[in-house]
């Protein structure tokens, strides 16, 4: 819980555009906070892999998903 916090703080430097509104953070955060929470179990416990691969495959999903979110 802290970690997804600590993360979705650190997206401080960043802002989300929706026409005439500008939401930055501390706005963004519980947002973030949430999408990072919505990640499966399973793959941020293989984003975590020994395997290189698997692990990397995993992380670029999480990027994906936490991208297409922020762009939703």
């Amino acid at each position: 819980m802290e970690l997804a916090k600590g993360v979705a703080e650190s997206f401080g430097v960043f802002a989300i555009f929706d026409v005439e509104t500008v939401s930055r953070s501390p706005a963004i955060t519980p947002f973030v906070t949430q999408t990072l929470y919505s990640i499966p179990l399973e793959l941020r416990r293989a984003a975590c892999d020994r395997d290189r691969l698997k692990a990397e495959s995993a992380r670029k999903e999480m990027a994906r998903i936490i991208s297409a979110a922020l762009l939703a």
